[in-house]
């Protein structure tokens, strides 16, 4: 890095030996930052997360995309900034430049001599997905030092600077070098049978290679040789026998193009590689073929087959779906039309590259109650396959729930946040299986499912009946077929886990989202949905928005379950849906102005929006008139609101908002009327003689303007939370964690904050984010109960990536603990209880807080009071309550 004065001019050279595996995003970050193969590079007056920083990034193609954590501002866009690339053969050149008057948040000037906290790093989404930099990628609590000189240095010092700024590097490489020099390769890469003659003697080469590295380009070089060989070994072998009946029929036979001998016994031993392989035969035209695969009866004459092919056809991307399958006949056997594929598939294990489960190293199932398996209906050949099902082969005392047929010709669902586009099969056939003390079922899903990877989820709803003991190990077994495409059969390693057993705290808030964005509830059995709500009651939550089975809300009734109701107070959608809608439909002065609008209030977004916010959205109120003049008129609409609530059910509790507003100078930010920028001329101190235009504001008051915005957000929700608390409802409101000029201007006014923290898994790599944010709500909001968020790991979409960790139940328990430790409020869980078995840990966390419960919600941290050589913070953390 360098300055003129001017710019900060940033200069990258990312090794990759996997070039032509890059990700890089085609919106060029029109859409947003995304996924891809970039460098991250972050700058901020302070350390922690009660600072701001703006975030920048730039990939591999010249796109670059700046956000400001303080406003939520973007500036995406491909030459957004200027920018210089280069590609190699296995290294990527990036260099960048940015104005000085970019750097910070607020838009000052960069001092000289001042210390600044940075941090860059890269984000690799290609063979290995890797998240590198100087301290944790997202974490401002380790953001490094950076000082801007305009002085001149010696030679010396500044290869002193450069060694101190490269030494995280070159650590890991003198690190991966002394491993690689010591690596028992057998141990680390036998099962996957790639271990031949040949790569036993590069694995040698190059551990005695490393061993001698002692140089920076040394190291380098072999930790480039490894990642190509490690990426090699990784591609798992198997061999599969195959006889062959009429061997002499054939012409020609290729396994994935190569040209395979057949002998005349017809008995073939093939070495497959994981994923998909292709088996190819041209034989006479008309001859009667039988392929038998051992140990794989689902292949039976599964082929297809034509007359004639063109020069591809042997290839695994010839797309053959078009080809007709073989009239087969029971043995497998068909008549061959002179040109026949077969596409067998196979994983190492369930965990593979295109796994048909997500990715947990066994399953858990509680006992007695259905969970729910996240199946991946997928192609992993390039083209959509036809006729797609899944067989499973379970133990005799589990089972599926029936497919209603008017649900699944419902189609996909395509509005999950978690997953994706929800594929539900359209039958569901039960059969004998081969496997003594087991039941076939086999899921059929319509033409067009299984179209290319991770794009749909299909929930396997599969339930047991309790008979077998708790922590009883069994497996399960599973395959895919779909036309000529068959999977060889891979085991499922399963558990039973105990009943549920969670307990009710009675000041802890514990959250499960049940509404459709995150579970597709109508595609749903009814026996599913209802052990979907009371593995959840039954592990502790208290807090359901939605629950969706009748049968569930029938047995939940008179139970320690807190009652709640939205609130949508930032607009009006529809005109009699409430008192308060009405009162802002008819009042002008009530209707907030957008930013340069060229649209009706109350009508469409303007166009290039989401549907959703058509006569949603567009109903935002003006938060001036609300604080001034409409106070009265608004306070009494709201308080009739709250009123029928209360008489329909007087047990609610909690009014809830999700707030996530973020003042801005889009066409959809608001409210810039007359009112409101008379306000600002106020707040601001703007003269007179300057006319407020919206361009005027955004251009030469940008920054006032936010905290302007900020402040009156902040008043109009202590003035709701005023009207709630009259009526003996708490304000549940969630906003974001960095959000702290909100909750610093709301402060008061919220009974029970929602943070979006740690927002993943409470784990103790997040711990310290955790604390420095509880510490910086307790001084900026006066807050000392509130409720976190945790997302469950395998909940998302990034749970079905190729390098995607295996979920990890078990630490439910822990970061429940963690979150009752840290935020003395509760948490609202993103994910499923009802997945994997989780809800029997999360229940064993609430039954401990619950024994403990004064401790954890008004315990002081005393974490320094560990003694311990092998155990400390973060992975221990102390609470002190008098004597407990």
């Amino acid at each position: 890095m360098a300055h003129d004065g001017k710019k900060l001019y940033i200069l990258v050279r990312c090794s990759e030996p996997f070039m032509d595996k890059i990700r890089v995003d085609q919106d060029r970050y029109s859409k947003g930052m995304q996924r891809d193969d970039r460098v991250d590079f972050n700058l901020s007056t302070q350390r922690g997360h009660e600072a701001f920083h703006n975030w920048f990034v730039f990939n591999t193609d010249g796109a670059n995309w700046r956000a400001n954590s303080l406003t939520h501002r973007l500036n995406p866009g491909f030459g957004a900034v200027p920018m210089g690339n280069l590609k190699g053969e296995d290294f990527w050149y990036a260099e960048i430049a940015y104005d000085f008057n970019q750097l910070l948040v607020k838009g000052e000037p960069i001092e000289f001599g001042r210390e600044y906290y940075f941090n860059v790093g890269r984000c690799a989404y290609g063979v290995k997905q890797t998240l590198s930099g100087l301290c944790s990628l997202w974490n401002p609590d380790e953001f490094q030092i950076c000082v801007f000189t305009n002085g001149t240095f010696s030679p010396e010092a500044c290869r002193s600077a450069e060694d101190a700024f490269n030494k995280p590097y070159n650590d890991y490489l003198t690190g991966e070098t002394a491993r690689i020099a010591a690596m028992d390769w057998e141990r680390e890469y036998g099962k996957y049978k790639t271990l031949d003659k040949e790569n036993r003697a590069k694995a040698s080469a190059l551990s005695e290679k490393a061993g001698n590295a002692g140089t920076f380009e040394a190291k380098s070089d072999v930790l480039k040789e490894f990642q190509v060989f490690d990426a090699g070994l990784r591609i798992a072998r198997n061999e599969v026998a195959i006889a062959v009946a009429n061997a002499s029929a054939i012409r020609k036979f290729t396994l994935n193009g190569e040209p395979v001998a057949v002998p005349s016994s017809g008995k073939l031993t093939l070495t497959i590689t994981e994923g998909p392989n292709v088996l190819a035969a041209e034989t006479a035209p008309g001859a009667k073929m039988n392929f038998t695969v051992r140990d794989c009866p689902q292949a039976a004459g599964r082929w297809r087959g034509a007359g004639k092919a063109p020069e591809s056809w042997t290839s695994r991307e010839f797309d053959d779906t078009e080809w007709e399958m073989v009239q087969a006949e029971a043995d497998g056997s068909f008549t061959s039309p002179g040109c026949v594929r077969q596409i067998l598939y196979w994983d190492l294990d369930h965990k593979g590259p295109y796994r048909l489960l997500y990715m947990a190293d066994r399953w858990n199932f509680i006992s007695g109650m259905i969970d729910m398996l996240q199946a991946y209906p997928d192609s992993p050949t390039g083209f959509t396959l036809k006729d797609y099902t899944i067989t499973m082969d379970l133990p005799a005392s589990m089972s599926m729930p029936a497919i209603d047929p008017a649900v699944a010709a419902n189609g996909p669902f395509t509005g999950s946040r978690s997953f994706g586009e929800f594929a539900p099969a359209d039958s569901l056939t039960e059969a004998d299986s081969p496997r003594s003390g087991y039941k076939r079922w086999i899921l059929h899903f319509p033409d067009g499912t299984a179209t290319k990877p991770r794009k749909r989820t299909a929930l396997l709803f599969i339930g047991n009946d309790g008979s077998m003991k708790p922590w009883t190990d069994f497996d399960a077994y599973y395959c895919r077929t779909a036309g000529n495409f068959v999977e060889i059969t891979q085991t499922l390693p399963c558990r039973i886990l105990p009943p549920v057993n969670g307990r009710f705290c009675k000041n802890f808030y514990w959250e499960f989202s049940t509404y459709g964005t995150f579970f597709p509830h109508k595609y749903v059995p009814e026996e599913a949905a209802y052990d979907h709500t009371m593995i959840p009651m039954k592990a502790g939550f208290n807090l359901f928005r939605k629950i969706h089975s009748a049968k569930a809300r029938k047995e939940m009734a008179g139970l320690p379950i807190w009652k709640t109701m939205g609130t949508g107070f930032s607009r009006a959608a529809g005109k009699d849906k409430s008192e308060f809608s009405k009162f802002v439909w008819d009042t002008p002065k009530a209707h907030a102005r957008f930013f340069k609008m060229d649209f009706e209030w109350g009508g469409d977004a303007p166009a290039g929006f989401p549907a959703y916010m058509n006569k949603r959205e567009t109903t935002k109120f003006c938060p001036s008139y609300i604080l001034g003049e409409g106070c009265e008129a608004f306070t009494k609409a709201v308080d009739a609101d709250l009123k029928q609530a209360k008489e329909r059910n007087p047990e609610i509790k909690l009014a809830y908002c999700n707030w996530e507003e973020f003042p801005n100078f889009g066409a959809m930010d608001w409210c810039f009327c007359d009112l409101c920028k008379a306000e600002f001329r106020k707040f601001a101190d703007v003269p007179a003689s300057i006319q407020l235009t919206d361009e005027t504001i955004r251009d030469k008051y940008n920054m006032q303007w936010v905290a302007f915005r900020t402040m009156i957000d902040g008043k109009t929700t202590i003035l709701v939370n005023e009207i709630l608390r009259n009526r003996g409802i708490d304000y549940w409101l969630y906003s974001q964690t960095r959000q702290q000029e909100f909750w610093k201007a709301a402060r008061g006014g919220i009974a029970l904050p929602y943070l979006g923290c740690p927002a993943g898994p409470a784990l103790g790599s997040n711990q310290q984010v955790m604390d420095s944010t509880y510490a910086c709500m307790v001084e900026n909001n006066s807050a000392k109960y509130m409720m976190g968020q945790i997302f469950l790991e395998g909940w998302s979409l990034s749970s079905r990536g190729v390098n995607a960790s295996p979920n990890r139940p078990k630490l439910a328990k822990s970061q429940f603990v963690r979150l009752a430790a840290s935020f003395h409020g509760g948490a609202s869980l993103w994910g499923a209880p009802t997945l994997d078995g989780i809800g029997y840990y999360i229940g064993e966390a609430t039954r401990l807080i619950a024994a403990h419960e004064s401790l954890f919600r008004d315990g002081v941290r005393k974490d320094d009071l560990v003694e311990s050589d092998g155990i400390a913070y973060p992975d221990a953390l102390v609470l002190q309550k008098g004597a407990e």
